[in-house]
């Protein structure tokens, strides 16, 4: 059975229990008399190089790191926030019913006001919801005529070139007398495919062959 030997003072009688005077030892055997060790500090207290029992975290490569602003501490949040959509990385694949969106919102005023350039804003949507949108070229350029509010747009041939004109041939007054019609007047097919002007005259009108 194990012997426990008293030594002189090995008891202290306090006012609720009686306690037996212990002595903390290392490895050795030699007696411990302090505990903890760096330097304790306040709250508010500034150091370039703390030492004492300050919050410290494990890094990379075991290196410790002071939790501050610097070098925030890692959290994984494993419990009680939302799934999110905005930490994903940019120009990565998309999974139609497994990846996460965040959905997005918009402002309505009905007299729209100016953001800073370089600085960010919420984007401008009608009272029903409808988000607004400007058409630019790809160069950046506003595709809308701000005086009129209306799209600008370019009538092309099949092979992109933009058309200028339109029509074609002489544009005829009315009493303009021509012996050869070659402009937008009304014409008719003829013998081998040939293009006359529509009979008539004054007196009669229209000359129709029933």
């Amino acid at each position: 059975m194990p012997q426990i030997q008293a030594f002189p003072g090995w008891k202290r009688v306090l006012p609720s229990t009686t306690s037996i005077d212990v002595s903390i030892v290392d490895g050795t055997g030699a007696q411990i008399t302090t505990f903890g060790g760096g330097t304790q500090y306040t709250e508010g207290d500034a150091d370039a190089s703390i030492t004492g029992t300050a919050a410290m975290w494990e890094d990379t490569g075991n290196v410790l790191r002071t939790a501050s602003a610097a070098t925030p501490l890692p959290v994984n949040i494993i419990s009680g926030a939302g799934s999110g959509g905005t930490a994903i990385t940019d120009d990565s694949a998309f999974t139609v019913g497994s990846t996460n969106v965040t959905p997005a919102g918009g402002i309505y005023k009905s007299t729209r006001d100016s953001v800073d350039d370089g600085d960010v804003g919420a984007v401008a949507m009608t009272a029903k919801r409808g988000q607004y949108a400007t058409i630019e070229t790809p160069d950046g350029d506003s595709a809308m005529d701000e005086t009129l509010n209306v799209v600008k747009t370019m009538i092309v041939d099949g092979a992109g070139a933009q058309i200028t004109t339109f029509g074609g041939g002489t544009q005829y007054t009315e009493g303009d007398t021509d012996a050869s019609i070659t402009g937008t007047a009304m014409l008719m097919e003829g013998a081998a495919n040939t293009l006359l002007t529509v009979p008539g005259t004054t007196a009669d009108g229209l000359l129709v062959n029933l």
